[in-house]
């Protein structure tokens, strides 16, 4: 089953379309990375899918349904979202940002608990040295994790993620990507991964898509991508591919 599917979806603004007749498929279950320069309309794609941006025509249904139906409180309650910031909120401890939208679901006190020392563990961070710990006393990796353990803190379908380790050092970046897939193979969560480093995107995405200026350059598997460029854009693109990021390509997923 496809847990998100846009349909000729298009979004218009005063000076001129930001996305430009999309159609794609997310299947349930799939980490799909959408890559592109700044202005490519994927931040704009990754907002219209929890309604936080209206498509001007077309039609996005989640798992099945079409979004523009749905009651906006109920569709956010299965999306979970991190920005690139983690922007947790710093009169909160580490379990008490995490404990916000079970808080809201109205879960009793013990799941939540729970769900708290399983995400902190699942994150890497012992609960009993991390739970208590504010924001500022956290790295901003450390802060990162936090932020994506709160995302999926009431066991969403879908995991919408902006540039979430864009702010991040090279070192701790490469961790928490490894991190990530680890996470992603373990809760089977579908994650849709906005990025523009196309290394990022080829080493994280089952699937890629390409974005160029709010249309759909290409969307494939990275081997499907690098064997079989659609165009010359995503030619030029594949120039700046890191020889690692090339051989992973070639490697089944």
């Amino acid at each position: 089953m496809n847990a998100i599917e846009f349909e000729d979806v298009k979004k218009s603004y005063g000076s001129g379309e930001a996305v430009r007749g999309i159609s794609m498929a997310v299947g349930e279950g799939s980490l799909v990375a959408l890559m592109g320069a700044s202005g490519s309309g994927k931040t704009t794609m990754l907002k219209m899918v929890n309604r936080l941006v209206a498509p001007t025509s077309g039609k996005i249904l989640f798992f099945g349904e079409d979004t523009a139906s749905m009651d906006v409180i109920a569709l956010r309650k299965r999306i979970g979202y991190v920005l690139q910031s983690a922007a947790l909120f710093p009169h909160m401890t580490a379990a008490g940002n995490i404990s916000t939208i079970p808080d809201i679901l109205g879960w009793d006190k013990a799941r939540t608990k729970l769900r708290v020392k399983e995400l902190l563990s699942l994150m890497g961070l012992d609960p009993d040295k991390f739970a208590g710990r504010y924001p500022s006393q956290l790295s901003g990796g450390e802060q990162q994790r936090v932020g994506i353990a709160r995302a999926m803190a009431g066991e969403p379908s879908v995991l919408l993620m902006d540039e979430p380790f864009g702010a991040l050092d090279v070192i701790t970046r490469s961790r928490l990507q490894d991190d990530l897939l680890s996470i992603h193979r373990r809760s089977g969560t579908t994650i849709l991964f906005v990025t523009h480093d196309i290394d990022e995107a080829f080493r994280m995405g089952n699937k890629v898509a390409v974005m160029n200026r709010g249309v759909l350059a290409q969307y494939g598997t990275p081997r499907e991508i690098v064997e079989n460029p659609k165009d010359g854009y995503v030619r030029q693109l594949l120039n700046f591919l890191s020889v690692e990021a090339l051989k992973r390509a070639g490697e089944p997923k």
